[in-house]
């Protein structure tokens, strides 16, 4: 890799990725707007991986061994971190779910 980056990406990426998946489909009844998802991801993660380190890291409130990165791919949002050469990517947070799992969570303090 060009970028001196290598790229590894937890189960934890893929779950909240196929989460998303199953919400669009779910809601449009079509595929079309996960894989455009998809594609928009990958794009965004590939082109961010030559300056992983370049951009300014996450303010967590929590100690953390690495400093967070995060990546906006639309409204939805990639978190990764760097250890030595290596971008790991972590977290996928979608829109929709999130608002799904607010909507809960005052349903049940109700």
């Amino acid at each position: 890799m060009a970028s001196g980056y290598a790229v590894r990406y937890l189960p934890l990426f893929y779950e909240d990725l196929e989460g998303a998946f199953t919400l669009l489909a779910d809601e449009s009844r079509e595929s079309g707007e996960a894989v455009q998802l998809a594609i928009a991801v990958e794009s965004a993660i590939l082109e961010r991986i030559p300056r992983a380190e370049g951009v300014i890291p996450y303010h967590s409130k929590k100690k953390r061994s690495y400093p967070y990165y995060l990546i906006n791919v639309g409204n939805d949002t990639v978190f990764y971190v760097v250890i030595d050469n290596v971008v790991e990517i972590r977290r996928f947070i979608h829109r929709r779910r999130d608002a799904q799992k607010s909507r809960t969570k005052h349903a049940e303090k109700e």
